[in-house]
């Protein structure tokens, strides 16, 4: 019986530790998110008629910010997609690093009507060196008839050309008449445009 008990005392202790360090990995989230609010650009200009789409996945805030700039620097539509299994947190980070890799996700939403745009510029960060499931359940609720579609990325470090690779096959697969993939170092990056086929990647620091 007294066993029983400790383990009962032991199962409780590390439960509630588990929730102070999900407790903790969330605060210190939310903090680094509003540091990466308050740097956004304006909201994107709009045109009666505007040729590009930006739309992106972002877990912890980078990419949306890095994608909020591309859009108003390209006078472009600027659109976001959720997927809560990533929620910030001990279990969405866990998650994320547990489907790094996989090319499916439960995302919200999954299709959006691209007809209106001649380019597509979608951003996702980069989870063990591929992009993250979202963009790739995007791509694959998707058809890019005649589309430019241009894969922005955002990681600390580097990438695996055959996840980009496949992924830009899919792409094309689906009508995409180009691909490119524009890597982009997540350590106060910026884009910067002399015009919407050369866009450059500068560093703020």
């Amino acid at each position: 019986m007294m066993l029983i008990t400790k383990l009962v005392v032991v199962i409780v202790a590390l439960a509630a530790g588990i929730k102070v360090i999900d407790c903790c990995v969330v605060w210190a989230a939310r903090r680094r998110l509003e540091k990466l609010q308050k740097l956004k650009a304006p909201a994107p200009s709009r045109s009666p008629l505007p040729d590009a789409l930006v739309v992106y996945y972002s877990r912890s805030g980078h990419t949306a910010l890095a994608s909020s700039y591309l859009a108003n620097q390209l006078h472009a539509d600027l659109r976001a997609v959720e997927a809560f299994d990533y929620s910030l947190g001990l279990a969405g980070w866990v998650n994320a690093m547990a489907d790094g890799g996989l090319d499916d996700a439960w995302i919200n939403p999954a299709w959006m009507d691209l007809a209106p745009y001649d380019a597509i510029y979608l951003g996702t960060p980069i989870w063990r060196g591929c992009p993250a499931p979202p963009a790739w359940e995007f791509v694959r609720s998707n058809m890019f008839p005649g589309k430019k579609v241009v894969l922005v990325t955002t990681s600390r470090g580097s990438w695996k050309q055959s996840a980009i690779e496949l992924l830009g096959r899919e792409i094309v697969r689906r009508g995409a008449r180009s691909f490119e993939h524009r890597p982009l170092a997540r350590k106060r990056a910026w884009f910067r445009r002399s015009d919407p086929d050369d866009l450059r990647i500068t560093d703020l620091m």
